[in-house]
């Protein structure tokens, strides 16, 4: 099963909670929180006999956002909570023993926004880092063998 996080749970999700907490819980522990969160599921479907691979979160864009939410961040503050969130969760991965896909790794500039070269719009990621996303999955289900074996099998259930 490959799971698939967004950029958007750090854009408006942790960073909403941190404001509407008037800031008085550390924007780390509302990412901690989160990565728990989501490690219970990814427990949860590991303990039922799933194949797991995490796709990381993409890196954030350099857009200012309009919402009609109160609190969004700035570019840099995304940027901040979507490296620290990419981080945090690919740790908790690597001690499960479950695949991730560090999207970041490639896509990312120094400055943790998505390089222009990767960019297919303001905020999404190009057709370029697909074959990094197809063989880092592929490596995640044992190889192309395996992995087609795996889907065949799946898609039976």
């Amino acid at each position: 099963m490959l799971l698939v996080f967004g950029e958007i749970d750090a854009r408006v999700h942790i960073y909403l909670q941190y404001e509407k907490n008037n800031k008085k819980i550390s924007m780390g522990r509302f990412i901690d929180a989160t990565v728990e969160k989501y490690g219970e599921t990814i427990r949860r479907l590991k303990g039922d006999g799933f194949a797991v691979c995490v796709h990381g979160l993409p890196p954030a864009a350099r857009k200012n956002f309009e919402s009609n939410l109160p609190f969004l961040g700035s570019p840099e503050q995304r940027s901040e909570i979507s490296r620290e969130f990419n981080i945090k969760l690919g740790e908790f991965c690597r001690k499960s023993g479950v695949a991730f896909i560090d999207m970041q790794s490639i896509a990312a500039d120094d400055n943790g926004f998505m390089k222009k070269e990767y960019a297919a719009d303001e905020v999404h990621l190009n057709s370029k880092v697909v074959p990094f996303a197809r063989d880092r999955i592929v490596e995640a289900f044992g190889g192309r063998k395996n992995f087609t074996k795996t889907l065949n099998h799946t898609t039976k259930r």
